[in-house]
């Protein structure tokens, strides 16, 4: 356990200094609000992952939905796991045009809270992930 956390305190350091250096005003308001979260991680890599639903995300918090779907693989997307090989214990509004979704990995039983933001005609984009113990 301290390991881990040693290492978790690590990478976001270099996280931190990797942002600092790029200097960019686009991450400069994901990285405001995921260091509102102790804890959660950002990456200024993440990409919005298209969408079928235009302009606006339809905030269907319901199984089914294409709206549901695009949630569920932008979180999937932001913990690098298959969603196969997530349980979705809860998706819900955050905002908005913002979610969030409480994650387990069936493999580790890792436990995640992960942001998602709206991107316009764009689709859902990873905010900010945190491993919840």
């Amino acid at each position: 356990k301290t390991e881990d956390k040693e290492a978790a305190q690590l990478e976001e350091k270099s996280k931190a200094e990797k942002s600092v250096k790029t200097n960019g005003n686009e991450n400069n308001e994901e990285e405001k609000a995921a260091s509102q979260e102790k804890g959660s991680q950002t990456n200024p890599s993440w990409k919005p992952i298209g969408t079928e639903q235009g302009a606006k995300p339809e905030m269907k918090f319901k199984e089914g939905t294409v709206d549901w779907s695009e949630m569920k693989k932008a979180i999937s997307y932001a913990v690098d796991v298959p969603e196969s090989q997530l349980i979705f214990d809860f998706i819900g509004n955050n905002g908005n045009n913002k979610a969030y979704g409480n994650v387990r990995d069936k493999q580790n039983n890792k436990k995640y809270k992960v942001n998602i933001d709206w991107v316009e005609n764009q689709g859902w984009k990873p905010a900010s992930v945190q491993v919840v113990r």
